[in-house]
């Protein structure tokens, strides 16, 4: 494995002398920046699963990672590696559980944490009210202006509850690795947040004119 990684290194090095700078950056086959199928990090590994370094490269072939040397050197104890396509791998680190749950990142740390530490709890306890209390007062509100003839804000209340609820329940299990979620779990969960709250500022205003 090390022999294997060090030729592809010595190889992408060679092909990077080789290749004429414009030939790289002209056409019109390109993406937008959040889109990067064939660009990724490289995270190498040694013998045990520790991080070693990690590296940029490109993606030639279905099973071909190009990258340079010295990222592949034996001498640095390099025996695997591990490629990451995700827009921002390791925004969503947790210093907490010291693992990105949505990316896996930072390297040598599992795609899940195994147990949670008591600051992961405390974080767990005191984020209920945001995504359990705000949803349940929004449904509360919900009931009590259909009752008393306000549709438009009861739909509104019911609607912020039940989108909420879903993107929050969307939220972990992409956090939990789910396959078809993982990768939008931060986005789901910014929705989520993004709604109740939004439900919350027009409760107090509807509360403020109200009063004055």
């Amino acid at each position: 494995m090390r022999k294997s990684l060090a030729i592809r290194g010595m190889l992408a090095t060679a092909a990077a002398a080789l290749t004429l700078p414009a030939a790289a950056i002209t056409g019109t086959n390109w993406v937008e920046d959040n889109e990067h199928p064939f660009v990724g990090l490289i995270v190498f590994y040694d013998a045990a699963g520790e991080f070693v370094q990690r590296c940029s490269g490109s993606l030639i072939s279905p099973t071909k990672f190009l990258t340079a040397g010295h990222c592949t050197d034996a001498n640095a104890g390099v025996v695997s590696a591990r490629v990451y396509f995700q827009q921002n791998a390791g925004a969503n680190y947790d210093p907490a559980t010291q693992v990105d749950p949505v990316s896996g990142y930072p390297p040598g740390t599992p795609d899940q944490a195994t147990e949670n530490t008591r600051v992961g709890w405390l974080h767990q306890i005191f984020s209920l009210p945001v995504f359990l209390a705000l949803p349940a007062a929004a449904a509360v509100e919900a009931r009590h202006a259909w009752r008393r003839g306000d549709r438009v804000w009861s739909l509104y209340s019911a609607k912020s509850a039940a989108v909420s609820l879903l993107m929050f329940g969307a939220a972990s299990a992409g956090f939990g690795q789910q396959p078809r979620l993982v990768d939008r779990a931060g986005l789901c969960q910014r929705i989520a947040v993004g709604t109740v709250f939004g439900w919350l500022t027009a409760l107090s205003v509807r509360r403020l004119r109200a009063t004055g």
